[in-house]
């Protein structure tokens, strides 16, 4: 029956990044058009094996660049990732300086100092994670290869005592894919980091605090900084996304429930623009999200049965023609965000 179910239901869709989002999304999954941020130093966008990259900056002495998103965003409640790549390291040691995502509310045309100063050294108000590759013994620097919190444009680890920040075992410089998770719920942000584009079950830090206090105001600029000075690399950001928190995926029935005729189901609280996939199963059960190692289907060996993109307000509409063979057959649906670790109720269903 389970094979029966796959054969009936199952789609072929093709699954990709949106096109294109509402003002308070942003989606580059490439910079082919950066009209809406600014550039600052030497940031440019060029092409690579990777497509048309951000490179904050290259593998050059005494460099520095930032880019932000030209318009200011909401920082109340969002979920941030994005994918980074550090190739051709050189200079006095194996490369530095490193680079930060940071929100701030200095301007958009922020740059800070260079060197240790990763770019970031001076904004103020700001908030900022760091992927700092270089050991600097004047910023108390735990290692050569480590990721923290910052804030306020402060550097120095003795500085910042009480905000997190972790030693990364492999080289965060190594020209491997590297892939950044950042999520803020209103009282705690959690930031994550994978080599293979899962997003970790734990997060690797969190830091609590209130950001639009922290910021002064409940929205500011987001974006990125990198420096280096003796020791150098490319930096590249590959992929970016910003947006709401992920708030609960609410499905809802099938109607009019009837087999042998087209019905629709409705799924709300989606991003706007995000790329949504209807499952299905004949029984319960638990299955990985196709993205997410920490995020569950509730359903036995699920089917993909329908990609839809989520219209401006959120929704996403699942059409589909149940077949008479499954007349008066209880059939487990749930919705799950195919580009991000959402996943909406589960519901079961029997068709008449």
């Amino acid at each position: 029956m389970l094979s029966t179910l796959i054969l009936l239901l199952a789609a072929s869709p093709s699954v990709s990044w949106p096109s294109s989002v509402p003002p308070q999304s942003l989606v580059y999954d490439d910079f082919g058009d950066t009209s809406a941020i600014q550039l600052n130093g030497v940031a440019t966008t060029l092409d690579t094996p990777d497509g048309r990259v951000l490179r904050l900056v290259p593998a050059d002495r005494i460099q520095g660049g930032s880019a932000f998103y030209s318009s200011m965003v909401p920082i109340s409640r969002f979920s941030c990732s994005f994918e980074f790549r550090i190739t051709d390291r050189g200079g006095i040691v194996n490369g530095g300086d490193g680079f930060t995502f940071l929100i701030q509310n200095q301007g958009v045309d922020a740059l800070g100092g260079l060197g240790e100063g990763l770019g970031y050294h001076g904004i103020m108000p700001s908030i900022a994670v760091e992927f700092d590759t270089y050991q600097n013994s004047s910023q108390s620097d735990p290692s050569s290869n480590h990721i923290g919190f910052l804030r306020d444009g402060i550097l120095n680890h003795s500085s910042l005592a009480q905000l997190p920040s972790q030693d990364i075992a492999l080289d965060l410089d190594d020209g491997d894919h590297w892939f950044a998770w950042i999520d803020y719920d209103g009282a705690t942000v959690e930031f994550r980091l994978s080599t293979d584009g899962i997003r970790p079950k734990l997060a690797n830090l969190e830091y609590r605090k209130h950001l639009p206090t922290a910021l002064g105001a409940s929205s500011a600029f987001i974006g990125f900084t990198a420096s280096t000075y003796n020791a150098y690399e490319n930096i590249d950001i590959i992929r970016w996304e910003y947006g709401d928190f992920a708030s609960i995926l609410a499905m809802g029935a099938f109607t009019p429930g009837v087999a042998g005729q087209n019905n629709v189901a409705i799924l709300e609280n989606a991003n706007p623009g995000s790329q949504m996939g209807l499952f299905a199963s004949l029984n319960p059960g638990s299955a990985y999200h196709p993205r997410c190692a920490d995020v569950d289907l509730d359903l036995d060996q699920p089917t993909l049965c329908s990609v839809v993109q989520a219209s401006s307000t959120g929704t996403a509409t699942f059409s589909k023609s149940i077949p008479l063979g499954l007349a008066g057959t209880k059939i487990y649906f749930q919705g799950a965000r195919l580009d991000a670790c959402r996943v909406s109720n589960r519901i079961e269903q029997v068709f008449h």
